[in-house]
């Protein structure tokens, strides 16, 4: 017969979150763009807008209008590529023709300094919409030397 080995009631429930948390590591990192990879932005991306960019990507600036219960809100990213992801854009987005008007109000609402704001005449702009709500909105604008991708979103 087979011997049980009984915990202390404290014991277990702490072991057991401990397994919980590890387990969920891995989520909550993705959903909260932690974890110091900036592909994993691309990831949020691709969930959030069905945009497939390329992961190899480091975020050189990044703001927000702060956090949400329900995950709305105004979001800014700067991008760097080694390789430009021009083709992903323009295959997955639409062209825009000039730089919206809603979206250099974002950039007003979240307080983006003039340094890290897109150089208009260089950038070609491109959007695409969400498909779960179409009040939500993405701008993407791909510097002149296709390297640097300025990423503008909101959600409500």
């Amino acid at each position: 017969m087979k011997k049980k080995i009984l915990l202390p009631a404290g014991i277990a429930l702490a072991a057991l979150a401990v397994l919980a948390a590890i387990a969920l590591l891995p989520f909550l990192s993705m959903l909260t763009g932690s974890g110091g990879a900036a592909g994993s932005y691309a990831q949020v991306v691709n969930l959030n807008w069905e945009l497939d960019l390329p992961a190899e990507v480091t975020r050189l600036y990044e703001t927000d209008s702060g956090p949400s219960f329900h995950g709305d809100g105004e979001r800014y990213h700067v991008l760097g590529y080694s390789s430009s992801p021009e083709a992903a854009l323009e295959q997955q987005t639409a062209r825009l023709a000039v730089f919206p008007e809603e979206a250099a109000e974002l950039l007003e609402r979240l307080e983006v300094p003039e340094a890290q704001r897109p150089d208009l005449a260089d950038c070609r702009w491109f959007t695409a919409e969400d498909p779960d709500d179409d009040r939500n909105q993405l701008y993407l604008g791909l510097d002149g030397g296709g390297l640097t991708l300025y990423v503008i979103e909101s959600f409500f």
